[in-house]
């Protein structure tokens, strides 16, 4: 399932896009990587939805020597990149 959340960390507001087998998997995983969770909702696309064919970039980071996958939605690779580097 696909899951958009609106979280703060380090005083800064966030909109995350996520995949999760459930709502619970979905707050585990935020919390997990420090994120104060202030909305948490599942999206459901359909395949006319002009947001299901926007631009996903997958990425892989090391944070504390463990790996992390995930995913950001921009229509912009290098202010996603810059997104990444200043959030994590």
């Amino acid at each position: 399932m696909q899951f958009q959340a609106i979280c703060s960390k380090a005083n800064k507001k966030l909109t995350l896009s996520l995949t999760a087998n459930n709502i619970e998997e979905a707050r585990a995983i935020l919390h997990g990587q420090g994120y104060s969770i202030m909305e948490l909702k599942e999206l459901e696309y359909t395949p006319q939805d002009p947001n299901s064919k926007s631009n996903f970039f997958y990425f892989d980071i090391r944070v504390n020597n463990q790996i992390k996958t995930g995913k950001i939605q921009s229509d912009d690779v290098f202010k996603s990149y810059k997104k990444l580097i200043d959030d994590l």
